[in-house]
């Protein structure tokens, strides 16, 4: 009964505390990158977020065309390679509304070649952070591309999961 009573405590105290959570300062669970294979992606781009946070048959949705204020999907232009500045106006926020009817959303072909969007107001790739508190799954659904999804999950240690979504053309045989 004894070494029982002392195998115990030795399981016991051979469990140390988990490591303190990382200090993720309210940062974003996932950033995702979306871009076409060959130029910039197409004017008719839906990006669907589904999450925890919202019915499983409402998801928040992204029209590029059109956006909406958004809640827990923040997209941003980006150039080419998925570079994007998350520090402005989301597409669909109030602020960005107001930087494209002043006329500045013009200068985003200034960049050249590694510009985030062209002078005609094409998106070269869309950056996208998602504040989900959780697992999600992200879809891109174009007329080119049709339905593209990634799953998200979050992982230990990591503050912001991120991953790329390369839009594939359709089977043309479909």
């Amino acid at each position: 009964m004894r070494f029982k009573a002392l195998l115990f405590a030795a399981l016991v105290c051979s469990c140390g505390p988990d490591s303190p959570p990382l200090p993720c300062n309210g940062g974003p669970e996932f950033s995702v990158v979306i871009k076409a294979p060959d130029g910039p992606l197409p004017s008719d781009t839906v990006v669907k977020l589904y999450y925890g946070g919202r019915a499983p048959d409402d998801p928040e949705v992204l029209t590029v065309a059109e956006p909406m204020t958004p809640q827990a999907l923040f997209c941003y232009p980006a150039d080419k390679n998925g570079v994007y500045d998350s520090s402005g106006p989301a597409l669909g926020s109030k602020a960005s509304a107001m930087h494209t009817s002043s006329g500045g959303a013009g200068n985003g072909g200034a960049g050249g070649e590694g510009g985030q969007s062209g002078g005609d107001g094409t998106l070269v790739a869309l950056g996208c952070d998602l504040y989900t508190d959780g697992s999600a799954r992200l879809e891109v659904v174009t007329m080119l591309y049709g339905t593209q999804k990634v799953e998200l999950a979050l992982q230990k240690g990591v503050c912001t999961v991120k991953s790329t979504l390369l839009l594939e053309p359709m089977d043309a045989g479909m």
